[in-house]
């Protein structure tokens, strides 16, 4: 009797077929019931510009470590990344560029924008030859 090889990707593909389901075989995956004690690892969020993002935050901005010898470590803050929907609660490393940090500085002192939710909008140079960009920062109410 031969014996046939199979590769990973085909055994999970036969897994997802609807009568893998229907058998019993794929339990649907309900990230509602779990309860995260820690996050090791983040997602990073970079913002581009024209589009908007909506975060809580939940950290201060912070300066990450240095990965190119050629440039500065960038500031960070850990997120909520709440573009993703009120029930998301992985958080994110938002790249914070240095006039937003400017901005949230003094509108809150001693980082008390932390807990806080913003809309964030990156625009863009409103000059040539403009080295920052533009953000429009707005402060929202927290999803239920």
């Amino acid at each position: 009797m031969a014996i046939k090889t199979v590769s990973t990707q085909a055994v999970e593909n036969a897994a997802k077929t609807p009568a893998a389901v229907e058998a019993g075989n794929i339990v649907p995956f309900d990230n509602s019931k779990i309860k995260i004690k820690r996050q090791v690892t983040r997602p990073l969020l970079k913002q581009r510009i024209g589009e908007k993002v909506w975060v809580k935050f939940v950290s201060e901005i912070f300066l990450g470590e240095k990965i190119e010898e050629k440039k500065d470590a960038a500031h960070i803050a850990n997120v909520i990344d709440l573009t993703k929907g009120p029930n998301n609660i992985e958080e994110s490393q938002y790249i914070v560029p240095t006039v937003l940090r400017s901005e949230l500085d003094r509108a809150y002192p001693k980082a008390s924008y932390k807990g806080l939710c913003f809309l964030i909008e990156k625009i863009g140079q409103d000059k040539a030859g403009k080295l920052y960009n533009n953000f429009r920062v707005v402060e929202t109410e927290a999803p239920l």
